[in-house]
């Protein structure tokens, strides 16, 4: 995926969320506000958390549909991809009027693949934490939609998880959603411990008030074969690489070819019940 568009559909609008400037370890007494672009006219213009509110303000505005990154994406590469992601969703499905934004977290590789990710995965929390922070002050009237992808999963699912009144290692909102709405989840190979959406796992809520989830796994990815040897006093076994039994309860596909695949997600995520 290395094109990307300049423009998006006739009612849309497509934005950006960076988190990038943030600390590793926020305070959750202090206020933090993430970078946030709309993608006009071809280029990246800031924006203030007002202009994206009245976008999808109301059970009539547009349908937010929140997509996240995996690792190891620098971000103009993150920007590149978000275009690219987003025109795969609206081109397999007639979906109504879309808020897209992505999420662009610091996943830039800084050390070999061990080191790397044990550093990301304690990231994945505090952009949790900011995302959900985000989605709770666009005071939604309505179902959204998640997109996530490898370790972008985590943080969905960790978002999804916190807003539902749930604390992850420390991080919760003052105030979670008033009202949780029927969302639905898409995940593409998601390198987190297939545990973790259960009753014990760290994103217990994670699942709480989702409709319908579409799980994407890979059993001959590399590194989520090797997931297991990324923890060993654990050793999990990443949802992306088998099914999880949490998972196997909603709504499941499990597909192998890619055209189909992007046509699913669209229909899971964009569309109305």
């Amino acid at each position: 995926m290395s094109q990307a568009w300049d423009s998006c559909r006739p009612g849309d609008s497509v934005w950006e969320l960076s988190t990038r400037c943030l600390p590793d370890c926020p305070q959750r007494s202090m206020g933090y506000s993430p970078e946030l672009c709309q993608l006009q006219a071809g280029a990246w213009s800031p924006q203030t958390i007002e202009s994206i509110r009245q976008q999808v303000a109301g059970p009539d505005g547009q349908k937010l549909i929140v997509y996240v990154h995996g690792n190891r994406m620098p971000h103009q590469a993150a920007r590149d991809r978000a275009q690219v992601v987003y025109q795969h969703l609206v081109s397999t499905t007639n979906c109504e009027p879309i808020c897209f934004v992505a999420l662009s977290w610091p996943s830039e590789q800084t050390e070999r693949l061990p080191q790397d990710v044990n550093r990301k995965k304690l990231r994945l929390n505090a952009d949790a934490f900011y995302l959900a922070n985000f989605i709770r002050s666009l005071e939604l009237e309505r179902p959204m939609g998640y997109l996530g992808y490898s370790f972008g999963c985590a943080i969905v699912c960790g978002a999804h998880h916190i807003l539902s009144g749930g604390s992850l290692h420390g991080y919760q909102l003052a105030a979670p959603r008033p009202v949780l709405y029927m969302d639905r989840m898409s995940l593409i190979a998601p390198a987190f411990d297939r545990q973790d959406l259960t009753p014990v796992g760290q994103y217990n809520l994670g699942l709480t008030g989702v409709d319908k989830m579409v799980n994407l796994y890979n059993s001959v990815d590399p590194i989520l074969r090797r997931f297991r040897f990324f923890d060993r006093s654990t050793y999990p076994t990443a949802a992306g690489y088998a099914r999880g039994a949490r998972l196997s309860q909603l709504s499941l596909c499990c597909l192998g070819i890619p055209q189909r695949s992007w046509a699913v997600i669209a229909e899971s995520i964009c569309c109305s019940l």
